[in-house]
């Protein structure tokens, strides 16, 4: 037999239960809360109603049969709506995941799409390996004129050379150290990144000369002025500062100065005159 403070126990319990149901309930509603914890707080106010019936048949032995089998089938109910609620959590699940593979499955396609034609597209090599230090082109998808220049490239381990520009009527006084040339006119080079006070200058030699006059291609002016190109090779890559070195790098402007040995008829007339001057 059940006393009357076990049943009133078990009637409290079914109170405290069905308000935790009821509240969950009005959470679910705004979404604060899973609908799995609601199922949750089902069960166990089925539990506790489950208990008190229990209880109540135990107080009233006449009727304990039903009760006992109400409340066992009522406790079975609640544990297939938790059940058929986790089903309908994992389904819900599994169907955005199904929706996520999808999505990269379809990313993925666009992807290789591009890939493949990226792969029929042609492809520029350069002849040799280096580094690229001036490049022509600016935006995706440009076009290019045939013949144009696109890059820029300083070939690995070779030595860094400057290019300079002599006047076609001085082209005489030029002496390309060639061969085995013995003659040639001594080059200085003054480096503009460096100034010549602190860091020093480099000596050099002229390697190679355009077999041909070249105009140059000056807008502007309606004489075009006619000039050889010259190839200078410095006698080391780097100047020196306070005990550290400086490297040359592709792009450095240079004033050269070259040194001639042969002058006019006038010019040693008036260095004679200088030095007469200076006699007095």
């Amino acid at each position: 037999m059940v006393s009357q403070a076990d049943l009133r126990e078990a009637q409290a319990q079914l109170a405290f239960a069905q308000e935790e149901m009821q509240r969950y309930q009005q959470l679910a509603d705004t979404g604060a809360i899973a609908l799995i914890q609601v199922k949750a707080k089902e069960e166990a106010f089925h539990a506790a109603e489950a208990k008190r019936d229990r209880a109540l048949a135990q107080t009233n032995p006449s009727n304990a049969p039903v009760t006992a089998a109400q409340a066992i089938i009522q406790q079975q109910q609640s544990q297939g709506e938790v059940s058929a609620a986790k089903i309908a959590q994992e389904r819900t699940k599994l169907l955005s995941q199904r929706i996520a593979l999808q999505k990269s499955i379809d990313q993925d396609r666009i992807t290789l799409q591009q890939l493949q034609q990226d792969q029929k597209k042609p492809i520029l090599k350069a002849p040799i390996s280096g580094q690229m230090h001036q490049l022509m082109l600016r935006n995706v998808g440009q076009y290019i004129p045939l013949g144009q220049t696109i890059a820029q490239i300083s070939p690995q381990d070779t030595p860094l050379l400057f290019k300079a520009r002599i006047p076609a009527e001085e082209i005489s006084q030029i002496k390309p150290c060639l061969g085995e040339a013995i003659h040639c006119n001594p080059i200085t080079l003054r480096i503009e990144a460096y100034p010549y006070p602190e860091y020093g200058v480099l000596s050099g030699k002229i390697t190679a000369m355009t077999p041909d006059v070249i105009e140059s291609a000056e807008p502007g002016k309606s004489t075009k002025p006619l000039f050889y190109e010259v190839t200078i090779e410095p006698d080391r890559p780097s100047l020196t500062k306070d005990n550290q070195s400086f490297p040359l790098k592709p792009g450095m402007a240079a004033i050269v100065e070259i040194s001639t040995q042969q002058e006019t008829f006038l010019s040693f007339l008036l260095k004679k005159a200088r030095l007469i001057g200076d006699r007095n």
